[in-house]
């Protein structure tokens, strides 16, 4: 008969909901070591659209001079653009020179240089343009090296470009790629293939490394963006997508912003217990602050988030690191390996490890067994109410608004229901209500359960004692009786499927109906088991009428046989003696039942 509490079994833990963008934090130096390694060249106007287009060398002809020693410079706007040297050239008809052991200077506009060496080239003066060839290497002045096959230089277009594959390596950097083209105006820079980066990071821990089909680096807006199935990963954390983009500060020492779109997918490595977690969005942006730490997260687009044994589901989510706070948005859904959980709105602080819900807030246990205080042990439990707070520190679950829970045939409405498993108590406040079914009564031929409802303004459900204490104005009613006191306390008796009642203890003013009598008492006793209800009082006023015959029986202690109709009192001398309600007129004895007195 104890009413049947909310579930609290949501196990908030440390709600890894969050840590499912740790990942991405630790691979936020790959994109600070990437964009120096790419910063090198000059500043000018932006072209619209970078190509791929290696020059084909003009064809030689027949060979005009010979010399050891060989240089060529270019101007643009009045400022140097390159200088070119070599220890030997032949020159060709159509002004086309082969160099050997060549050496290039390209010109930023900063001041700075990029030097370019090989064992051979050609330069055709007249187009401005030298293909430098046998172990192309490159350095610039913030430390880059890189190294190719073949490499071309055009000056009119201020590009470099390639379509070898290549190396190149920058302090913790190490990379490979297919193709290059680098536009000095544009301050932009294409690898066209097969971008491979491992970044060494100074933690201990593994480095980690970004794969993808391209990668386009802008210095205008201090960005790197990886595209054709991004791979950025750590050890066993892994981030995925169809595209990817970094941005830096305009000192391009920190990273600020990291974007993905396109099926991505963020997987954590397990944790100390050996759980994995995973992150599924159309969309994910990271907003980065000034201490290298997560500012703030949104993904959109069929969130769903795997972390050990919680899933969560919405169309966005949103994390506030200032605020600690996750929402979720669009019909979101917690599932734990016990509980789903739903609403309009659900927020998730890591920080404080609660869950607030709003909105139509509904819970069903996700198997067949209840470890809920009040409830039986086996049979799914389910509750509503319009907002929620689970705190996992306090082991407390509020819900608060139209709260109601129920279990096979049993329920619990309140305007405040509060499951605390820490104290394996249950609280619930203003219009309070519980409804249950009793077994049948031995006493009952057709074997008929009985239905019990108990009303109060406060309720308070002990789960180690088996006790439910309705107070101020509690009244329990069945459909044959009616029982009224200031407090009225229920036992009940856990037997597997349900929890079975064992006794109604009523005090305070307590008043009870049954068919046609009407009983009073300062406090009265319910046996189911025995259908008897014992009145007591102290100054003798427990009293039992007739109201079909007006008969009246009086005493300090009336036990009231609810089955037989009839009255057990004390006479005069202290003896005691069964009297029916309402006689019928015969004259066979009546058996008493069973009695502790």
């Amino acid at each position: 008969m104890t009413p049947p509490p909310p579930r609290t079994r949501l196990k908030l833990g440390p709600l890894r909901a969050v840590t499912t963008l740790r990942a991405l934090i630790l691979l936020t130096l790959a994109g600070l070591i990437l964009w120096t390694a790419l910063s090198w060249g000059r500043r000018g106007a932006p072209q619209a659209d970078i190509t791929m287009s290696p020059a084909e060398p003009a064809p030689e002809g027949p060979v005009l001079d010979q010399s050891d020693k060989f240089s060529a410079s270019g101007t643009r706007e009045g400022r140097p653009a390159f200088d070119l040297a070599a220890q030997t050239v032949t020159g060709f008809e159509g002004d086309k020179k082969r160099l050997e052991s060549v050496n290039l200077t390209v010109h930023e506009v900063e001041g700075g240089s990029v030097q370019v060496t090989s064992q051979e080239g050609q330069f055709d003066p007249g187009a401005r343009r030298a293909q430098l060839s046998k172990d192309v290497a490159i350095r610039t002045p913030d430390g880059l090296s890189l190294e190719t096959g073949n490499l071309f230089y055009d000056s009119d277009r201020d590009m470099i470009y390639t379509g070898d594959p290549l190396r190149f390596e920058l302090g913790q950097v190490r990379g490979t790629g297919q193709g290059m083209n680098y536009l000095v105006d544009e301050r932009r820079i294409k690898i066209a293939s097969k971008v491979d980066l491992t970044i060494a990071v100074n933690d201990g821990g593994p480095p980690a490394r970004i794969r993808a089909g391209s990668l386009v680096a802008s210095l205008a807006d201090n960005s790197a963006v990886f595209t054709e199935n991004a791979v950025l990963e750590r050890g066993a954390d892994r981030l995925t997508g169809n595209y990817l983009r970094l941005v830096l500060d305009e000192k391009r020492e920190q990273v600020r912003e990291i974007r993905s779109f396109g099926d991505v997918v963020v997987t954590l490595g397990p944790d100390a217990e050996g759980k994995s977690s995973e992150m599924r969005a159309d969309s994910l942006v990271l907003a980065v602050g000034p201490d290298n730490a997560l500012k703030t997260a949104e993904a959109s687009g069929g969130c769903r988030v795997v972390s050990g044994p919680y899933t969560t589901n919405s169309r966005t989510a949103f994390f506030d690191r200032t605020a600690d706070r996750l929402q979720l948005r669009g019909d979101p859904v917690v599932l734990t390996d016990t509980d789903r959980v739903t609403a309009q709105e659900i927020d998730l602080r890591p920080a404080k490890q609660t869950l607030e819900a709003r909105g139509d807030v509904r819970s069903v246990s996700m198997r067949q067994s209840s470890n809920v205080p009040g409830f039986a042990a086996v049979g799914a439990v389910s509750f509503q109410a319009a907002r929620l707070l689970a705190e996992q520190t306090e082991k407390r679950a509020t819900y608060d608004g139209g709260a109601r829970a129920w279990q096979e045939g049993q329920s619990l409405q309140a305007d405040t229901i509060i499951v605390d498993q820490g104290a394996q108590q249950i609280r619930a406040a203003g219009n309070v209500m519980s409804r249950f079914t009793e077994k049948p009564s031995p006493r009952d031929p057709a074997g008929r359960p009985v239905a019990t409802s108990v009303t109060a303004r406060r309720l308070t459900v002990d789960d180690a004692s088996g006790k439910a204490r309705y107070e101020e104005d509690a009244r329990l009613v069945r459909p044959d009786a009616t029982l009224t006191g200031s407090t009225i306390t229920l036992e009940t008796r856990a037997t597997g499927k349900r929890r079975e009642l064992q006794r109604v203890l009523a005090n305070g003013s307590v008043s009870a109906r049954h068919a046609g009598a009407f009983a009073t008492a300062s406090a009265a006793e319910y046996l189911p088991d025995r259908q008897t209800l014992e009145l007591t009082d102290e100054n003798g006023l427990a009293e039992v009428v007739d109201s079909a015959t007006g008969r009246s029986m009086k005493g300090r202690s009336l036990t009231y046989d609810l089955a037989g109709d009839r009255v057990l009192t004390e006479a005069a001398a202290g003896a005691r003696t069964w009297i029916t309600m309402t006689p019928q007129g015969g004259t066979k004895p009546v058996e008493p039942p069973p009695s502790r007195h």
